[in-house]
């Protein structure tokens, strides 16, 4: 039987990107349809579900004024749903009228959209970036130049970046702009994911909920997640998991996880991050772990730019906040 409704994992029809218009001014109405970025790259269609009023700038969330906010609903089968707090500017909103393409003014093709990302830090490694267009749906530009501008609905200023698409430089606040993902923009991590679970304990407790909080951390940034974790351990934890069945247990092994068999697991996380061409998360002194005496000075520079550290408040995943991924 057909669905009621278009749900969350449904391909966006092509026509469909030819009426898509963002702009931050759109108002929208109760179950209205339109189409939102994925954390992962493309769109999802989604329904308006209502308007809130938040005391968050919707282009940078450090900074406290009054803005409007719409709750986004997607439907992962007719009965079941998630909601997701969205700005205008995120909001794919539908004209009535497919627009004609235009290849001249460098618009995304279907497929093109299916791979966009809205990421700040790959948008500034990136020369080619995507932006919306006043004739309504994305067009690719050249990024010119980082610099603040003034908020649209606040008085203070945002990060932005100067684009120019052949015909004009124009200015957009750096959250509203995307870029398509290619295998040099995406970001890897590798968890240490004993270091992470046992977090609290010093060794005594492996805290499943604690290592997926850092899983989804990252997976919602849009990184490519690989957990190690000592076979052994995963074994144990395995046999723990009894009747009644341990729900965040099951949730992790769902994860891409690669067990490590060698005595140092930290070795292990290195060597497979480094071949990755990924960072790691771990408080490990790793410099001290290294056992490839050939390799040790490289090893060490690799992980002044590659390793981040990390801390918990409670269950609260805090990384480091003054790591810098290096695409280089």
């Amino acid at each position: 039987m057909k669905a009621l409704h278009h749900l969350i994992t449904d391909e966006i029809d092509d026509n469909d990107y030819l009426r898509i218009i963002f702009d931050i001014s759109h108002s929208f109405q109760r179950e209205e349809l339109v189409i939102v970025p994925r954390t992962k790259g493309g769109f999802s269609y989604g329904y308006v579900d209502s308007m809130k009023q938040e005391n968050r700038c919707p282009f940078n969330y450090g900074y406290e004024h009054n803005s409007v906010f719409w709750t986004i609903k997607f439907y992962h089968t007719d009965t079941k749903t998630s909601r997701k707090t969205l700005p205008a500017s995120k909001i794919g909103k539908l004209s009535s009228v497919p627009r004609k393409p235009n290849g001249d003014e460098g618009e995304l093709s279907p497929e093109e959209y299916r791979h966009v990302v809205y990421d700040e830090e790959a948008v500034l490694q990136s020369t080619t970036v995507v932006c919306p267009s006043t004739n309504g749906g994305l067009i690719y530009c050249i990024g010119v130049l980082p610099k603040p501008i003034k908020c649209k609905c606040g008085d203070h200023m945002i990060d932005g970046l100067i684009v120019e698409n052949g015909v004009q430089e124009m200015a957009f606040p750096l959250s509203a702009v995307g870029v398509i993902l290619t295998d040099d923009l995406r970001k890897r991590i590798v968890i240490d994911g004993a270091d992470v679970a046992y977090y609290n304990s010093h060794g005594n407790t492996f805290e499943v909920t604690l290592l997926l909080n850092a899983i989804d951390y990252y997976e919602k940034k849009n990184y490519e997640v690989t957990t190690i974790i000592d076979s052994r351990v995963l074994q144990t934890l395995k046999k723990q998991n009894t009747t009644p069945p341990n729900k965040s247990l099951n949730k992790l092994i769902k994860k891409k996880i690669v067990t490590s068999t060698n005595i140092s697991t930290s070795n292990y996380s290195i060597e497979y991050a480094m071949s990755k061409h990924a960072v790691i998360l771990s408080n490990e002194n790793l410099h001290d772990k290294i056992s490839s005496t050939n390799q040790k000075a490289e090893i060490d520079e690799w992980l002044k730019s590659h390793q981040i550290s990390f801390m918990f408040d409670n269950d609260l995943f805090i990384p480091n906040p003054d790591f810098k991924y290096p695409f280089n």
